[in-house]
């Protein structure tokens, strides 16, 4: 046997695995980057797909729970900062949500002429600022939860589960 014979020989098996594979692991396979002809089996093409999902899973989690802590600790300390100036004592358990109320509470309930004597106003926008910037954080945790969903399900119809 020749080494030309080897290698059409090797040909034809690696084309007759790839035959193997339905049509949506074949496009399913290529639209995650791999060769179909590169997994033996069906079998071994959709454990492959569901370990290389599962993996951006985890790492769209991973990135969006740092980026979160990041943003989520910057609003927690300046909270803490202007509530302290409010002379309000926070638990390290309180929510955020929970925090801003209490010294939004806590600024409206100084009177007109201390407002304007402790410069007031500027600790109000400073309020204001903060809770913004956590419905904005909330809306982007909800749409990055919404999409990672949508992905799944996407991934479930793909797979025909």
């Amino acid at each position: 046997m020749s080494i030309n014979s080897i290698n059409l020989n090797l040909g034809f098996i690696s084309f007759e695995q790839a035959s193997n594979l339905t049509q949506k692991t074949k496009q399913t396979l290529l639209a995650l980057g791999i060769d179909p002809k590169s997994v033996s089996s069906e079998t071994e093409a959709l454990a492959l797909i569901n370990k290389i999902l599962s993996q951006r899973v985890q790492l769209a989690k991973s990135t969006k729970t740092k980026s979160e802590n990041c943003a989520e600790f910057e609003i927690i300390s300046k909270a803490k900062s202007l509530a302290s100036y409010a002379g309000i004592t926070l638990k390290e358990s309180v929510p955020i949500d929970k925090m801003l109320q209490k010294i939004s509470d806590k600024l409206e309930s100084i009177s007109q002429k201390d407002a304007d004597k402790l410069g007031i106003e500027n600790y109000k926008k400073e309020l204001r600022d903060l809770k913004n910037k956590y419905s904005e954080l909330k809306e982007k945790e909800n749409t990055m939860i919404s999409s990672m969903d949508y992905n799944a399900n996407l991934n479930k119809i793909i797979l025909g589960l």
